[in-house]
């Protein structure tokens, strides 16, 4: 490796030096402001001569040793294309402006910009621009410098930003040999790579780490393609990444590539430790980029059915459209997994439209009984394995599914037809997130002619301002009636009059909906009046019709292990359960596991473990005022300040275990969340 400082223009410069931006970089991305302030940082070098020079950061780049020639010297650019792509794009509008407008006393200026900085003189034509970027750039790219106005895409981003220097220069105050001038004052310093020797990722990483806005899908491609030699890299591009980047457009590829490890290693990496992820799991399983691309190429294509309703069954699109909809994306691993044997024909088209249908309803379900929804990440993770390890040889993969779904319990349970239905009565639906997909779904069951409720707006029968008429209709009790049941689904509808309706009464409103072709609006016609005896009823009805949507599968498996999977069933500080009269019998902490016989046990093990790993954040919660109780504390260096304590760590850590099942379960999520893990990162078994 050797680094040196140098101006920049002095970096592009030189003999034969062609700088190419490899296929594993992103597009050139710099907006207008990027480009405003370095015109702004070149403007202050002349407000400013008595500055020398101004530091712009660093060129990392490697030779490529494909081409690398006495005629030729080919730099990989690995960082800094965004600043040398700018600086290129400058220099063309100085060269055009001058060419256009005939300033003679420029012409050495401009043949001297051409010939050193924009081409390469004598080289053969493939070889002639001094700057070869990305795929899409280069062809905008090759349009600007060849002038051919007629086929320029104005949406590129180097058309763009082309345009909008040329444009600022025109109308400066500054002449143009000033600017370049100044330009020659901009400084870098370059890190040359040695190929065999440095090993770029670990720079690229490096350079990530210090606050460069690379995305995870970034890090994850130049992983993939940094190593490799030019060609090849080409070669690897074309074949996989842009397939997978076609499929699925680059700002779902980190959230793919996440789901992808998910489905793989049965854990759920963080968002922002995806590529870190990615590359152990790599690396672990020994394969190599072609076999890692394929098998996301792959993914990639059955990830985007899942995600955009592509399949060629309309069916599965439209389930797919209503899951979607509810924007359970922790479901996406598990359905990578179905989708990929219902390609290879392991399950049939009825298998799994069947378990699609079953996990809308136990989302839709879980939603209207406002069940923890950080508890479906556990569920979804290994739903699969749950289902393969089902002893029940004949039976159908959804009934498998619906059997594992319907005997979870606690805060992954399956709400029932009348958990469900007392759930919906009562929920203030107008404040529900999914309100829309609700009232869709209630107005196109069982009809025909399916409705698209874009176009229409949610309306209150009973108004959300009382009028007098109202009051008088509703009695005495009119503004208990109206608090309790305005936003209930037995008070709301659908409808393109809400305008003219507003607070009218409700005979007045009835006329105006009886021309509705509405499901829900006809259903209103039988009433005569409009009080809560009435939504009560509407609601009950609405109710038995939910049911029959979201529907509540039959367990068809006669399951001998019913009680073993549910003991085996592991929890995780995600689930919301009440512990009393249960006890633990194991723990994994970290990937750790370890065995206990109480839950005193299985609060000091955990806070043993825990110290082990880091003694000091444990320490640190010994001035927690969290963790000091009215008459003693629960973590102290002096176990005389608890009723009954437990020895850590010797005259330096004590704990209190004189604690309820549940408070000892509370503060162990307490103690986990001030360290910093994750509610995932433990497991335990009760029985």
């Amino acid at each position: 490796m050797e680094a040196r400082q140098i101006n920049l223009l002095s970096f592009i410069s030189g003999e034969d030096k062609r700088l190419i931006i490899p296929v594993f970089q992103r597009n050139y991305d710099w907006k207008l402001k990027h480009c405003e302030k370095l015109l702004n940082d070149i403007i202050n070098l002349i407000d400013n001569p008595i500055r020398k020079s101004h530091f712009i950061g660093s060129i990392v780049y490697i030779s490529n040793s494909e081409v690398d020639m006495v005629d030729l010297r080919e730099y990989v650019i690995i960082d800094g294309q965004q600043r040398i792509t700018t600086i290129i794009l400058l220099l063309k509008a100085i060269y055009d402006i001058i060419e256009e407008t005939n300033i003679s006393d420029l012409s050495s200026l401009k043949n001297k910009i051409y010939e050193y900085y924009l081409i390469n003189k004598f080289q053969k034509e493939q070889n002639k621009l001094r700057l070869k970027p990305m795929k899409e750039d280069d062809i905008a790219f090759q349009q600007l410098m060849n002038k051919l106005n007629d086929e320029i895409n104005n949406d590129s981003n180097i058309i763009k930003n082309y345009s909008y220097l040329k444009s600022e220069l025109m109308k400066s105050n500054y002449n143009l040999k000033q600017i370049f001038d100044a330009t020659q004052k901009l400084m870098i310093v370059y890190i040359s790579l040695k190929r065999g020797e440095d090993d770029p990722q670990l720079i690229f990483e490096s350079i990530n780490s210090t606050g460069v806005s690379l995305t995870q899908a970034d890090l994850i491609r130049n992983f993939i393609l940094m190593d490799k030699e030019p060609e090849e890299q080409e070669r690897l591009f074309e074949k996989f990444w842009y397939p997978i980047e076609n499929n699925l457009t680059n700002d779902n590829i980190s959230n793919f590539v996440r789901d992808f490890l998910t489905m793989k290693n049965k854990r759920i990496p963080k968002k922002s430790d995806v590529y870190f992820e990615f590359k152990d799991f790599v690396i672990s399983s020994k394969i190599n980029s072609e076999q890692i691309l394929r098998e996301l190429k792959y993914y990639s294509n059955l990830y985007s059915q899942i995600l955009f309703n592509k399949t060629e069954n309309n069916d599965i699109n439209i389930l797919l459209r209503k899951l979607n909809r509810l924007k359970i994306t922790v479901s996406y691993p598990f359905l990578l997994i179905i989708f990929r044997k219902y390609d290879e024909k392991i399950i049939t088209l009825e298998e799994i439209t069947t378990s699609l249908r079953i996990i809308n309803s136990y989302v839709f379900r879980r939603l209207i009984c406002e069940l923890p929804s950080n508890a479906l990440n556990k569920i979804f993770t290994t739903l699969n394995d749950d289902v393969e390890k089902l002893n029940s040889d004949g039976n159908s993969f959804s009934d498998k599914l619906a059997n594992i779904l319907l005997i979870k319990r606690y805060s992954s349970a399956f709400p029932t037809n009348q958990e469900f239905k007392i759930s919906f009565i009562g929920k203030n639906v107008y404040s529900f997130k999914h309100r829309n997909y609700l009232l869709e779904e209630l107005e196109n069951f069982d009809n025909k002619e399916k409705v698209n409720i874009n176009n229409l707006t949610i309306e209150h029968i009973m108004p959300q301002k009382l009028s007098n008429q109202w009051k008088a209709k509703l009695g005495a009790k009119y503004d208990y009636i109206h608090e309790i049941y305005l936003h209930k689904i037995g008070n709301l509808t659908l409808s393109a009059y809400n305008g003219n309706m507003s607070n009218k009464p409700f005979k007045q409103k009835k006329e105006i909906l009886k021309t509705s072709r509405l499901q829900l609006n006809q259903s209103i016609m039988k009433y005569e009046e409009w009080s809560d005896k009435e939504i009560i009823d509407r609601s009950e009805k609405l109710a038995e019709k939910a049911i029959l949507n979201w529907e509540f599968p039959d367990l068809k498996i006669e399951d001998k292990r019913h009680q073993i999977i549910d003991q085996q069933e592991y929890f995780t500080f995600d689930d919301e359960i009440s512990v009393t009269g249960l006890q633990p019998y194991s723990f994994e902490i970290l990937g750790d596991k370890f065995s206990v016989s109480s839950w005193r046990e299985f609060f000091t093990k955990i806070v043993a473990s825990l110290y082990s790993l880091d003694s000091n954040k444990i320490k640190h919660l010994i001035n927690d005022e969290d963790f000091h109780g009215k008459y003693y504390k629960i973590i102290t260096q002096n176990q005389a300040e608890c009723r009954k304590a437990h020895q850590i760590i010797k005259n330096e850590l004590y704990v209190e275990i004189n604690l309820s099942a549940n408070s000892i379960l509370n503060y162990t999520k307490l103690i986990c969340e001030k360290i910093g893990l994750e509610n995932s990162d433990i497991k335990f078994w009760l029985k």
